[in-house]
């Protein structure tokens, strides 16, 4: 038996990118023991700029509620999730690859 669904939202900041984030802890909805929760991240301003964990500034993610209880809640697991992607070598080159674009673009 399902009701209505709850989808949290919330706004935060990141490194200068407006963020967009939704949570759903019980996507299915269902009295199910285990089921997944649903994050939505999105850059907002700038519009879909890149982020460490999506080059297209929108992701879908499938998780444990409880790793997101875990972490704080779901403002504070994105802001960490997204500061550890980005203290990896990829975002590095990929931040200045795009910084070099607006030099010369």
């Amino acid at each position: 038996m399902t009701g209505p669904r709850y989808v949290e939202e919330h706004t935060a900041q990141w490194r200068g990118v407006s963020l967009r984030i939704q949570w759903e802890p019980r996507f299915l909805n269902t009295n199910a023991l285990a089921q997944p929760g649903h994050l939505q991240i999105e850059s907002t301003a700038p519009r879909r700029a890149p982020l460490p964990i999506t080059e297209t500034g929108y992701l879908s993610w499938f998780t444990a509620p409880a790793l997101v209880q875990e972490s704080g809640g779901p403002v504070a697991f994105v802001l960490q999730w997204l500061d550890a992607e980005a203290s990896g070598p990829a975002w590095a080159q990929a931040e200045g690859d795009r910084q070099q674009l607006t030099l010369f673009g």
